[in-house]
């Protein structure tokens, strides 16, 4: 298993880190269990006289309640001596601590068996045949030490639940405990015949004191509620594998290509570089009046401030016809007119009088005594750009040949792995909006890239639609586009109608017709006071009729091509292909005469309504109109798109600089020691014996962890439409990938090794939420870190990490070099240099 560090271009040096050969007891449950060989040895715990105990019975009562601050309390009233009442109802306070077994405070009040053990000189250095010899020494203290421990252990129980509360003590005590776990042991190996080995021996002096499960860890002041927005716990326990680099030298590296410039031919390189320069002085003065000024300096520096206020006018300018003259021919410039000045108090009178009162009075009120700071600050900011152009120009009688070489970059590289670490997991939110810089750049990101048609489904002119309902509506990819004036499609079908008053027997009305239309259809309905024959004539078709004098006729010339009129109320004819179609009415009079002639009695009104058809031609250069209008939006719109993008790359140029990712670093270590103070919060709560303030925790978490290895894992979970959007916007961008990630992430899981003298008291901090100040050896172990820990113990017996250092090289380009033919013999010579 391998995890190649993110985090390393954030850290200060060149570290590459990477996890390996870990087992993930994050991921398996239940982890194996400890064999009960090393369970017997590496670990001790309470006995089973002392669990028998009214005392323990009580106290794994309340953990079973959920009562931490009644086992709180019980700690405290063994400690000082007194009866403890439990907190259920009717409960009877404990017995006496004087029928009990009392805390011991010191030394002295050790039982006879411990205080022998202890003034021994059995310590981790002794031999087995030193310990096999006190043995031997003092046959009946075996049988004295279980009776004895009861003591001993409540008094440890005890502590332990008041963690920080006489620490050296519990120290010392916990110790105690260790070395009768070692004589315990030996003596069974004893009395079994058998051979107290260096291994063996090994294994007993490392135990770890562990901790009843019916008393600890202590339980919740309250059953959590919800998911916990963050969390901490171990991961794993395995090899740390470490590189770190320096850059050390360079050296020339082999060929790279070859150029060839002819006889007479010039190449030139132009390069540029700018350089940005900004410098800051400060000043800082400090001065003191003294106290003692004497009446004429007063009197002095009381007229300064007279003239000074009095000298507070306003002035003002005023032109008359001030004009200058000047010709780029003429030698000289001619300049006319004038101007007055005009100067006036500041204020009226009243308010003159007032600012000069109050000014005086300000001034000798901090005459007396006062102290100047004066803070200068001169910045100064200087760019300068420098353009540099390598011309080489060949003038000799031949061709000349270029030659480029590698550069290459020596580099010293420490190797290192530890086969001593234990790895955790943060798993903690990650909100950009809490990142200054990246808030900002969200906030630039506010946008999106324009759609193409094909993109809105207009693969062509022809897919525009006129039809609102349709979502290829030109109304809408309008307001795609923001196109304020977008032309309506053609109407069709279309009416145009007109009428005719006449008292002629022949009469004629045109009508025109819209460009982009045809005649679809034609009513006509002739209206006369008198009953008489009309002939009709539209689009080529006639039609005789006798108009009725009570209601209009009407005629309806709609049929196809060809058609012949019917004889009835409404008739057919052919549709007008031109641009105007002619309709005429021929009046046949019941007696004849001229045509010229009006009719005493002739009257008629002639009503024409046209339904005209819109061509699919004309329909089809609206669409074209259209979707070139849509076309020139869309451009306009991927113009200012590509404006803002570069924008935020001149302005990510600005900001993203390895300051900014150092800031990035700490917001993660922030958020790491934040989900470190929650799940502490989580074990202790609302305990009033345990601080609730973030500070020592910290520093607890800067102390303990690796913070250099950390490795980063970003996890994104929104699938929204903004968060597409923006990994589109950013796709486009020149951004570290690092920071891409990290714009549209939801979480961050933090794997960071713990250092070496601070595993077991890290896991105890895991399990309790509390801080073990104690030595690391004495650390007491919790029930969900037994495993762990029984792993972690055979770790320590393992070789100290090793240190390796090798080199190795990598190869950039560099600018071209000039050799003449004669020295092409000498290259590989010059190479193997």
């Amino acid at each position: 298993m391998s995890n190649p560090s993110e985090l390393g271009h954030l850290l200060s040096r060149q570290v590459t880190t990477s996890y390996q050969q870990l087992f993930p007891y994050l991921n398996i449950a239940p982890v194996p269990s400890v064999s009960p060989f090393y369970l017997d040895n590496a670990f001790f715990t309470v006995p089973p006289n002392v669990t028998a105990t009214e005392d323990y019975q009580t106290l794994a009562s309340l953990k079973t309640q959920g009562e931490r601050i009644a086992m709180e309390q019980w700690a405290a009233s063994y400690i000082s001596g007194t009866p403890f009442t439990p907190p259920s109802e009717g409960a009877q306070p404990v017995a006496d601590s004087s029928t009990q077994a009392a805390y011991l405070s010191h030394p002295g009040e050790l039982p006879p068996p411990f205080r022998l053990i202890d003034e021994s000189q059995i310590d981790a250095h002794a031999s087995p045949s030193d310990i096999q010899s006190f043995i031997e020494s003092n046959p009946t203290l075996m049988a004295q030490l279980d009776q004895a421990s009861i003591s001993v252990w409540l008094s440890v129980i005890a502590l332990n639940i008041q963690t920080d509360y006489e620490l050296a003590w519990l120290d010392f005590l916990i110790a105690l405990l260790r070395k009768v776990h070692v004589i315990q042991r030996a003596a069974q190996q004893l009395q079994k015949h058998e051979e107290i080995s260096d291994h063996l021996l090994e294994i007993w002096w490392q135990a770890s004191l562990n901790l009843p499960v019916a008393i600890f860890p202590l339980p919740p002041v309250s059953p959590p509620t919800g998911t916990p927005s963050s969390s901490a716990r171990y991961y794993a326990l395995g090899t740390l594998h470490m590189i770190q680099y320096k850059l050390s030298g360079y050296s020339l590296g082999e060929l790279q290509k070859v150029e060839t410039v002819l006889q007479g031919e010039t190449r030139e390189r132009r390069s540029r570089q700018r350089h940005l320069e900004k410098t800051q002085n400060q000043t800082q003065t400090n001065s003191r009046q003294d106290q003692g000024t004497t009446q004429q300096l007063w009197d002095k520096d009381l007229s300064s401030y007279v003239a000074q206020v009095l000298a507070e006018r306003t002035q003002t300018t005023s032109f008359q016809d001030y004009q200058t003259n000047y010709s780029g021919a003429a030698p000289n410039t001619t300049t006319t007119g004038g101007w007055t000045i005009v100067e006036s108090p500041t204020g009226d009178e009243g308010k003159n009088q007032q600012q000069f009162i109050r000014k005086v009075l300000d001034e000798a009120q901090v005459k007396a005594s006062q102290t100047v700071d004066e803070m200068r600050q001169n910045r100064g900011e200087q760019e300068l750009e420098q353009t540099e152009i390598n011309r080489f120009q060949n003038h000799s009688d031949s061709a000349i040949n270029g030659f480029y070489y590698w550069l290459n970059k020596k580099y010293e590289v420490i190797a290192s792995d530890s086969q001593k670490r234990l790895l955790i997991e943060i798993d903690c939110p990650m909100l950009a909006s809490d990142i200054d810089i990246l808030a900002e750049l969200q906030t630039l990101l506010n946008f999106q890239k324009p759609q193409t048609l094909a993109q809105l489904g207009i693969s062509s002119y022809t897919d525009i639609s006129g039809n609102l309902s349709e979502p290829s509506s030109y109304l809408n990819l309008a307001a795609q586009y923001q196109l304020p004036e977008v032309p309506p499609p053609p109407v069709s079908p279309y009416a145009v109608s007109a009428s005719l008053k006449s008292t002629q027997a022949v009469s004629a009305l045109n009508l025109a017709l819209p460009p982009g239309y045809v005649l679809q259809s034609v009513s006509v309905s002739v209206q006369s006071a008198v009953a008489q024959s009309y002939t009709v004539t539209v689009a080529d078709q006639s039609q005789q009729i006798t108009a009725d004098t009570t209601q209009p006729v009407t005629f309806d010339f709609s049929a196809a091509q060809g058609s012949a009129p019917t004889a009835s109320d409404t008739q057919t004819t052919t549709p007008a292909l031109s641009s105007e179609f002619n309709l005429a009415v021929i009046a046949t009079p019941s007696q004849p005469q001229d045509a010229s002639t009006p009719s005493e009695n002739l009257s008629y009104t002639v009503s024409v309504v046209a339904t005209l058809v819109c061509t699919e031609a004309h329909f089809s250069q609206w669409q074209y109109d259209v979707y070139q209008l849509l076309n020139r939006g869309y451009h306009t719109q991927f113009s200012t798109y590509l404006n803002q993008l570069s924008e935020i790359q001149h302005w990510l140029d600005k900001h993203c600089t390895p300051k900014t990712f150092a800031l990035l670093k700490l917001y993660l270590i922030k958020q790491g020691m934040q989900a470190l103070y929650l799940q502490a919060m989580s074990h202790v709560q609302s305990d009033p014996s345990y601080p609730q303030e973030k500070l020592p925790f910290y520093q607890y978490a800067e102390e303990a962890l690796d913070w250099d290895h950390l490795n980063l894992r970003i996890i994104t979970t929104r699938a929204d439409d903004q968060s597409r959007m923006m990994s589109q916007l950013l796709s486009n961008l020149d951004l570290h990938l690092y920071l891409q990630n990290l714009l549209v992430a939801d979480r961050v899981k933090l794997l960071l090794p713990v250092k070496v003298d601070y595993v077991l008291r890290f896991l105890y901090f895991l399990d309790t939420g509390k801080i073990w100040h104690g030595e690391e050896t004495l650390t007491p172990i919790n029930a969900p870190s037994l495993a762990i820990v029984s792993d972690y113990k055979k770790l320590l017996r393992m070789p100290d990490e090793r240190q390796q250092t090798e080199t190795w090289t990598m190869t950039l380009p560099t600018a071209m070099t000039v050799v003449s033919d004669e020295d092409l013999r000498d290259i590989g010579g010059h190479l193997d240099d």
